[in-house]
């Protein structure tokens, strides 16, 4: 009798489980609205209610280009209307404002006041819009090709877009870019070949100087080194003062703001603490900006170094997560994501084995699992391009194709209690 009780109070607890996993979903929910096409992202809008993007023409029977707000109560808020001409693909809400990428060129908003007139506004396959009344704002990064992701970073001042992609505002970028999000269009990049460009001084009475490490991809806080020769016969580090900025974008600093760093005069080394600097600013890109001066007043040429600290390690999800099929096949999804340099490699093993980056499979696409009656635990984990690497994660699939449960009903509820057990008790 104890055990009849036991499985009783499980069934009832998958039960209540399953629905609220169905809940979560609006889409589910038979109250939603009809979408005359395809919702390809959802979030809630801090109210009760969701925005949806996607590729449609109308919901509940009302027009709606692509992009739209839901009610709590389910129905379509008509008065949030910014029209968009393009597919919307992804969608993120920072506070009252809502950040959309896509493959548009054009918002048509319908303005709520009667001295505003219905515009229609160029933003190219990134937009922002404020929560409470969908008008477009000024942030227009500008992209010329489509954008998958944005991904905001730990202080929500600067996001990671992703895309297809060769131009953000103006500059060359290939399918990535960090762009600000607190101001209209400011992006920066990461540009490698600076680190190789050390200048060298046609005055010979002039100093010249350099930095350790020179610049690169980190996963910790840096101190930078800074070491000069004065010229004229002088020793390394002997009469000669070292000044350097440390910033978050690539402008070069005026005299006026360069930090000075004397120190002993005779085998000395100059030090600027570049995470410090920056009030510990994580998955950030830093520009050192330095020069020497020697005592006859000589100074060399400014030089430009790039750190990128990216100490966090990158997201990895499965889709389907965890789950019970019927088909008979059943196709899993990995998606990485990351801030910083980007994913690297993704590991995988389907046969319950713990993933290495020397034992497991690497991921190159979907897979199928087969789903005759076969239980699979699906392990994997992602390194990003800076080598860091997230800790092992796990999904169960119970494939029941060919019959499962047919010797006795209750067979049928077996599958959940193991996927239960696995994933939450293991």
């Amino acid at each position: 009798m104890k055990y009849l009780i036991k499985t009783f109070s499980s069934v009832i607890f998958l039960s209540f489980f399953i629905s609220l996993k169905v809940i979560a979903n609006p889409l589910a929910n038979s109250s939603f609205p009809s979408v005359d096409g395809v919702v390809h992202s959802v979030i809630e809008d801090s109210t009760g209610g969701w925005f949806i993007g996607g590729e449609f023409s109308a919901v509940g029977g009302v027009s709606a280009n692509n992009i739209a707000r839901i009610k709590p109560n389910y129905d379509l808020d008509t008065a949030w209307d910014p029209s968009i001409n393009g597919p919307v693909l992804f969608m993120v809400l920072l506070k009252d404002t809502i950040y959309v990428a896509g493959d548009f060129s054009e918002i048509d908003y319908q303005a709520k006041s009667d001295s505003e007139e219905r515009t229609i506004i160029t933003r190219n396959n990134l937009a922002a819009f404020e929560r409470t009344n969908g008008k477009p704002m000024a942030w227009n990064p500008n992209a010329n090709g489509l954008v998958r992701e944005i991904i905001l970073d730990e202080n929500c001042a600067m996001a990671l877009v992703k895309g297809e992609f060769s131009q953000v505002g103006g500059e060359p970028f290939t399918n990535e870019a960090f762009v600000s999000t607190v101001q209209a269009s400011s992006v920066w990049k990461i540009d490698e070949s600076i680190n190789q460009q050390d200048v060298i001084n046609t005055d010979p009475d002039a100093p010249t100087v350099w930095v350790t490490p020179a610049g690169g991809m980190f996963t910790k806080s840096q101190v930078a080194t800074f070491s000069c020769n004065a010229g004229a016969g002088k020793a390394e580090n002997e009469g000669c003062t070292v000044y350097c900025d440390a910033r978050s974008f690539p402008g070069s600093p005026t005299t006026e703001e360069l930090d000075e760093f004397t120190g002993p005069v005779v085998n000395s080394e100059f030090q600027c603490d570049v995470r410090k600097r920056l009030g510990g600013i994580t998955n950030q890109v830093v520009y050192i900006k330095f020069l020497a001066v020697n005592e006859n007043g000589k100074s060399s040429e400014m030089q430009t170094k790039v750190f990128q600290f990216d100490p966090k390690s990158p997201l990895t999800t499965a889709c389907p997560s965890t789950t019970v099929f019927d088909s008979k096949t059943k196709t899993v999804t990995l998606h990485c994501s990351d801030i910083g340099k980007g994913c690297g490699k993704t590991y995988y093993s389907t046969d319950g084995t713990y993933p290495t980056v020397d034992n497991a499979l690497i991921y190159d696409g979907p897979f199928e699992l087969d789903g005759n009656n076969t239980n699979y635990i699906v392990r994997f984990f992602s390194e990003d391009k800076a080598g860091n690497q997230e800790a092992v994660k796990q999904e169960s699939y119970i494939g029941i194709y060919g019959g499962f449960g047919a010797l006795h009903p209750l067979s049928v509820l077996l599958p959940f209690f193991i996927l239960v057990y696995r994933r939450y008790i293991t």
